[in-house]
C-alpha cells in the first residue's frame, strides 16, 4: 500500500498517460532483466547471470581494467561491463551486445564518443562530453541483425559540433532503439536519426541545440517512418524543437512539451501529431488557442506547417505542459473550526484554472457531512495556496473524521484521502499511521 508522506504525483487522466507508461514499462522490464551491481565487491570478473559476466572498469579491486575499451575487448555478447565514478578520456567502440553501465550519471564521465556498430547495447549511467562528428553516441545497422537498444539515463553534453544521440541505417533491420531518461544540450541536434524506424524516443529532455531533434532520409531509397516521439520536453533549440525532412512520413509526436524554442516543429510530409481524444497531442507554448470546455485540451487545432498536401496539425493540443506535477498537501491542524488545505506547487512551472473540493465526513454518529469547492486562478512554483470548508459549525462536532481533497488542473487529476480526529476546534492527522498499519 502506497503510504502517506505528503507529497502527491498527479498524473494526465483519461488514459492520456498510458500509452507512455506502457513503452516506459517494456524499458523497465528489458532492464530488470539486466544485471543490477548491488555488491560491494570490485573483482574483475565476477559471476555468471543469464549467460553473462560482469567486468568492471576504475574503483580500487585487483584487476579492474583502467580503460573501457580494454574491458569492452575482453567481453562477449551479454556481458556486463560496469564503469565506476571517474572521468575516462577515450573513444569507446561497440561491437558486441552488452550492456554498458556507469555507476552513476553526474560522475561516471566520457570524454569522447560511444560508437555502436552492428550490435545491440544497454547503455546507461554516463556523463558523455564530446566534440566529434561521430556525435555523443553514435549507433549504424547495415546489415540483417535484429535486436534492441537501450539509450536511458544518461547526460550528454556536445560542444555544438555533432549530435547527441545519432542513429542511422537501421530501416530494413528490424531492430528497435528505445531512448529514455536522457538530458542531451549543445549539440548540432539533440537527437539525429537517419533513414530509420521504431526509434523510440520517450521522457528525455532536450535543449539548447541547433535543432532538439531531427529526422531524416538520404540515398536513393530511404525514408524515415513509423518512428515515436512521446513525453520529452524540448526547449530553447536554436533552430527547430524538432524537424522531420522529405521522406520522413507517418512519424507519431505526442505528449511532448515544445517550450522556448526558435522555431518549434517543421515538416515536408505527413506525421501524426496527437492521439485521439481524450489523450491528446503535444503542448506548444505560443499556443492561443481555447479550452472553453475544461477538458485539458485546446478547442482548436495548433498547425504545423501550412501545406495543403501534407497533413501536419496537432488536432489536440495541450493547454498545460505534460508530465508529473508533484503536489504539496498539508491540511491545518487548527484553524478556528475550519478545515482548511494547503496546496503548493513544487514544479518548475505555473498552473491555472485549478479546480478543488475538500468534504469531510464522520464526526459524533456519522452526522457530519460538509464541502466546499472553488478555482485557484494561477498557482506559480514554489507558491501554496490555501483551501478551506468554510464551515464553522464543526467546531461543535467531535470524533473520527474523513478529509478527502480532489484537485483538477487541466489534463491532470488526483485526488487525496486523510483521516484524523477532530477535538473542537483541533484537527488531528493520522493517516499516516492508519495506512502505515
Amino acid at each position: 500500500m502506497i503510504k502517506y508522506s505528503g507529497n502527491l504525483i498527479m498524473k494526465n487522466i483519461g488514459g492520456k498517460n498510458m500509452k507512455k507508461i506502457i513503452a516506459i514499462g517494456i524499458i523497465g522490464m528489458f532492464l530488470l532483466s539486466s544485471f543490477m551491481i548491488t555488491s560491494a565487491s570490485e573483482n574483475k570478473l565476477i559471476g555468471v547471470l543469464n549467460g553473462g559476466n560482469t567486468l568492471y572498469v576504475g574503483g580500487s579491486g585487483p584487476g579492474n581494467y583502467t580503460v573501457i575499451q580494454d574491458a569492452i575487448n575482453d567481453s562477449s555478447d551479454g556481458d556486463t561491463v560496469f564503469v565506476y565514478s571517474g572521468t575516462y578520456s577515450e573513444n569507446v567502440w561497440v561491437n558486441k551486445s552488452i550492456t554498458l553501465k556507469g555507476e552513476s550519471k553526474d560522475n561516471t564521465t566520457i570524454n569522447g564518443s560511444v560508437i555502436v556498430i552492428e550490435a545491440f547495447v544497454n547503455l546507461s549511467g554516463f556523463k558523455i562530453e564530446s566534440d566529434s562528428w561521430w556525435g555523443g553516441i553514435y549507433i549504424e545497422f547495415t546489415g540483417s541483425k535484429h535486436g534492441f537498444n537501450f539509450i536511458t539515463d544518461n547526460i550528454i553534453i556536445m560542444n555544438n559540433s555533432g549530435a547527441g544521440i545519432f542513429i542511422q541505417s537501421n530501416s530494413s533491420t528490424g531492430s528497435k532503439t528505445y531512448i529514455s531518461k536522457n538530458i542531451i544540450i549543445n549539440g548540432s541536434a539533440g537527437i539525429f536519426i537517419l533513414n530509420c524506424k521504431d526509434i523510440h524516443i520517450i521522457d528525455n529532455i532536450i535543449k539548447n541545440n541547433t535543432e532538439g531533434i531531427a529526422i531524416g532520409a538520404g540515398g536513393d531509397y530511404g525514408s524515415s517512418s513509423g518512428n515515436f516521439v512521446i513525453g520529452n520536453t524540448i526547449s530553447s533549440n536554436h533552430e527547430f524543437g524538432i524537424s522531420l525532412g522529405c521522406s520522413c512520413y507517418n512519424n507519431t509526436i505526442y505528449h511532448n512539451n515544445f517550450i522556448n524554442n526558435t522555431k518549434h516543429a517543421g515538416a515536408k510530409e505527413s506525421n501524426y501529431w496527437n492521439e485521439s481524444y481524450p489523450i491528446g497531442g503535444n503542448y506548444w507554448d505560443n499556443y492561443t488557442g481555447e479550452d472553453d470546455d475544461g477538458d485539458g485540451l485546446g478547442d482548436t487545432p495548433y498547425n504545423i506547417s501550412s501545406s495543403e498536401k501534407y497533413n501536419n496539425t496537432d488536432y489536440y493540443p495541450l493547454m498545460q505542459p505534460f508530465g508529473s506535477v508533484e503536489l504539496s498537501i498539508k491540511i491545518a491542524p487548527f484553524d478556528f473550526g475550519k478545515i482548511s488545505a494547503f496546496i503548493r506547487n513544487k514544479e518548475s512551472v505555473s498552473f491555472s484554472n485549478i479546480e478543488w473540493n475538500v468534504s469531510v465526513t464522520g464526526g459524533i454518529l456519522g452526522l457530519l457531512n460538509i464541502s466546499a469547492n472553488g478555482t485557484i486562478e494561477t498557482l506559480d512554483p514554489g507558491m501554496s495556496e490555501k483551501v478551506t470548508t468554510g464551515f464553522n459549525s464543526i467546531v461543535r462536532r467531535l470524533g473520527k473524521v474523513t478529509i478527502t481533497v480532489e484537485v483538477k488542473a487541466g489534463p491532470y487529476s488526483f485526488t487525496q484521502t486523510f483521516y484524523g480526529f477532530v477535538l473542537g476546534r483541533l484537527f488531528i492527522d493520522r493517516t499516516y499511521q492508519i495506512l502505515n498499519s
